[in-house]
């Protein structure tokens, strides 16, 4: 009779691996933003050599600033500001929109347009302004601000619109009361400085003229000293020859050796008080070294803010680049991200359907 075979041992299951639980990861950080942003603020501070409220030198100016005889400028005139106003708004500007753009196309293609919209919006100003120097990264800026439209127009106009009218308006009056400070500042330092100087000047006279009265009481004391110490020698000679009496000798020289005792004392005392005067003098004239040294460093100030004003106030207002720039950031987005025909093809839809479409009839009342 047959019999049933034990059944196979079954192999133990080999312990599964235990799964770690996923952590939320970090967003990606815009680098390609930020490096502009950072880069954009450094070459600025670098122009001015990191005084606040100066505008570039005219030699930077007309060696990185958009004109004919520079090719290159084409390019550099992006990363150059006339002041502090000018500046944050467009780096802010470019901060917000090249977030926008950058995480959805990328580091790489916000940088193209960045710099295509700079690019062609300078052509365009070289046209219509060919003997004015252009400079500022607006046109750039309103590129990615026209891409970021098209991307997300509500979001962007919002933004836009928040801008222009709460945030400029905000930064500009903030940055130039105290960039009026600042000048006020200079001028007062300029003003302080002028006065010392007068001051120092007036002193080293007053104290010159002093030691040249003293000089001349020390010389005539000392005249006068000599004066007696002969006459007190010769009376001690006619002495011992006999021809002065004791007591005439005694008189004499008690008088003599008195006065010779206080005209000492008078060159001493008138002494001391040319020291102490030509002291004063020689700190007087260390403490005008000083103000002159501050005084350059306050006039160059000075200098450049007038350059400054001159340099603004010479500076036409291009609208060209900002109009032209916001189209070719909308155009190198759509060349750059195919899909995005496909977004606006259904947001097309979407809007002519809700616009165009057909209300219900409404059946008459019996």
């Amino acid at each position: 009779m047959a019999t049933d075979a034990p059944p196979a041992a079954q192999a133990p299951e080999a312990p599964r691996p235990r799964r770690l639980p996923k952590l939320p990861g970090l967003p990606k950080l815009p680098l390609a933003t930020l490096y502009l942003f950072s880069g954009i603020l450094f070459v600025y501070y670098l122009s001015v050599n990191f005084l606040p409220f100066i505008s570039p030198n005219y030699d930077i100016l007309s060696s990185l600033g958009l004109h004919f005889n520079a090719p290159w400028s084409i390019f550099t005139y992006m990363f150059i500001h006339l002041w502090p106003s000018h500046l944050i708004v467009d780096a802010l500007l470019l901060l917000v929109f090249g977030v926008i753009v950058e995480n959805r196309v990328g580091g790489w293609k916000m940088l193209i347009i960045f710099l295509s919209s700079g690019f062609i919006g300078g052509l365009v100003n070289l046209f219509f302004f060919p003997t004015k120097i252009l400079i500022g990264s607006s046109g750039a800026v309103f590129g990615l601000i026209g891409a970021a439209i098209v991307l997300h127009p509500f979001l962007s106009f919002s933004l836009f619109a928040l801008s222009l009218n709460v945030f400029a308006p905000i930064v500009t009056i903030a940055v130039d009361n105290a960039e009026a400070a600042f000048v006020q500042k200079v001028v007062g330092e300029r003003e302080n400085l002028a006065y010392f100087d007068e001051a120092l000047q007036e002193k080293i006279g007053a104290l010159s003229v002093q030691r040249e009265a003293v000089n001349r009481s020390l010389e005539r004391t000392q005249d006068a000293l000599q004066g007696q110490e002969e006459s007190l020698a010769k009376l001690q000679a006619d002495y011992r020859a006999g021809r002065v009496s004791r007591d005439t000798f005694e008189k004499l020289s008690a008088q003599l050796v008195s006065s010779i005792s206080t005209l000492k004392a008078n060159v001493t005392r008138n002494t001391q008080v040319m020291t102490l005067v030509s002291r004063d003098i020689i700190q007087a004239h260390q403490d005008r070294l000083q103000v002159a040294t501050e005084r350059v460093d306050v006039e160059e100030k000075a200098v450049q803010l007038e350059f400054s004003q001159q340099t603004r106030e010479a500076t036409p207002q291009a609208a060209w680049p900002h109009s032209v720039g916001l189209l070719v950031g909308a155009i190198a987005l759509f060349a750059l991200r195919k899909e995005t025909f496909l977004e606006w093809e259904g947001k097309y839809d979407a809007i002519t359907g809700f616009v165009l479409r057909k209300k219900p009839e409404k059946k008459p009342r019996p």
